[in-house]
């Protein structure tokens, strides 16, 4: 079965790193999805610790200032609207995306999505499945991570210019594991 939610999240991702990396600024300051507005742009700055029902109202809590200088965050997260409520950041070589699910455990989902490795991350239950193109190249990996008390959270990440010829060279599962982690040592 094709997960066309899954299909529209790396598009979405792949059309925000597009914009993102242009040399012209594109964002109208009174759209919801800038990132100069400041009801969607968040810059946590402490590693204080977050229940996972505070990081479904704001996402972009879900990493502080040392976290986002550590995966070299080149734009403040950005909260994007929607049903999913998530938070987007970019870096030089991608961009990932946290996305809370409160109250549905993603990582059991019947039947299984074609491609769902289930693995461990920091000792939650979790499933990932790498994003490739037709040409064979790594486009991004999405990680499904079971949360403490129910519920889950998705960790996309997709790589910047995907399927050309300059396409970095990145593993977005690896990656996608990292962000996850340091995601789940935040929460309470």
């Amino acid at each position: 079965m094709f997960d066309h939610s899954r299909h529209l999240a790396f598009a979405t991702i792949g059309l925000l790193m597009l914009l993102g990396t242009t040399s012209c600024d594109t964002h109208d300051p009174s759209s919801p999805a800038s990132p100069s507005s400041s009801s969607t742009a968040a810059s946590p700055t402490s590693s204080t610790p977050h229940t996972f029902a505070e990081l479904a109202t704001h996402p972009c809590n879900a990493l502080d200032a040392a976290d986002t200088a550590g995966f070299s965050v080149t734009r403040p997260g950005a909260e994007q609207p929607g049903a999913a409520g998530g938070c987007f950041w970019t870096t030089p070589t991608t961009g990932f995306s946290f996305y809370p699910h409160p109250s549905s455990d993603l990582t059991t989902p019947l039947p299984p999505a074609p491609g769902a490795t289930a693995i461990t991350v920091a000792q939650h239950r979790a499933v990932q499945i790498r994003e490739s193109l037709p040409n064979g190249k790594e486009a991004g990996c999405t990680v499904t991570v079971a949360a403490t008390g129910g519920g889950s959270f998705n960790v996309e990440v997709a790589i910047a210019g995907a399927g050309s010829d300059t396409a970095p060279i990145v593993d977005t599962c690896a990656l996608g594991i990292d962000i996850a982690t340091t995601i789940l040592s935040h929460l309470t």
